[in-house]
């Protein structure tokens, strides 16, 4: 007996796993709370063999020894109203991509989220973000919905007696402001990237101008970008200064004759 908060998604995860494990008819369910901590101790106490749970709570259950048999990942969309625009989505999807990003980037910072969601709570307050595999950490950047997959998932829960009715594109998926608002988001983020790129530009052209006046009011000694007495033209931040050695010509000297100069004779 497999214990599913029914209507919501971790219940239909549930199904889409065990029918990937036995046949539909073997599948034994029965309702129950949406508190993940409540079914986790009906699994514990032996009045289910399994339930289906989300962070913190498999941690947590692999701490009372529980085993995990097997893992699935939430792959689905969000519902808005007619009156959410194509704006305000392409803000949504901009602000779920920053956060997909920087959560990829260092998850391990961020499954404090997962202990800070629960407050009060003995077991979790008891775990610390060492704890977490961060494998089970999946995050993909919003995209537009494939109708193929959409079709799918609804004649799936339509066979489980969950939908009714044939899947209607044009009902389920406004693809005009799914199209325009995914734009946005694509043109918004590329003019970011410009912003930034161009702000990491000037930094550095401020960085080389200051180390450039910094190298010209050298009088003397070897250049401190080249480490010798010779000025390296290849070096940008180098090649507008002339280094003069001790024995060297001085700057003037270095100067090369007008076309109109003649050269002087010395005279006996």
């Amino acid at each position: 007996m497999v214990a599913l908060d029914y209507g919501n998604g971790t219940a239909y995860a549930g199904l889409l796993m065990l029918e990937g494990a036995m046949p539909r008819e073997a599948i034994t369910t029965c309702a129950a709370t949406v508190n993940s901590s409540d079914r986790l101790d009906a699994v514990l106490r032996g009045e289910v063999e399994a339930t289906v749970l989300q962070e913190p709570w498999i941690t947590i259950a692999e701490k009372k020894g529980c085993r995990v048999v097997s893992t699935t990942f939430f792959h689905g969309t969000w519902v808005a109203d007619r009156s959410v625009t194509a704006e305000t989505y392409a803000a949504f999807v901009r602000g779920v991509t920053r956060a997909v990003r920087r959560i990829n980037a260092d998850k391990r910072r961020y499954v404090s989220y997962f202990i800070a969601d629960f407050p009060g709570h003995p077991d979790v307050e008891k775990l610390t973000p060492d704890d977490f595999d961060l494998g089970r950490i999946q995050l993909k950047e919003p995209g537009p919905i494939p109708e193929a997959e959409a079709r799918w998932a609804w004649e799936w829960m339509a066979s489980w007696g969950v939908l009714e009715g044939a899947f209607d594109p044009r009902a389920q998926i406004n693809t005009t402001v799914e199209r325009e608002a995914h734009a946005r988001a694509a043109v918004d983020a590329s003019e970011r990237r410009r912003r930034t790129d161009s702000k990491r530009l000037d930094r550095t052209f401020v960085q080389w101008r200051a180390g450039r006046r910094r190298h010209t009011r050298r009088a003397a000694g070897p250049c401190p970008i080249v480490g010798t007495d010779k000025c390296d033209s290849s070096s940008r931040a180098c090649c507008f200064s002339v280094s003069r050695s001790a024995s060297g010509p001085s700057p003037s000297s270095t100067r090369r004759a007008s076309p109109t100069s003649r050269p002087t004779r010395a005279r006996a």
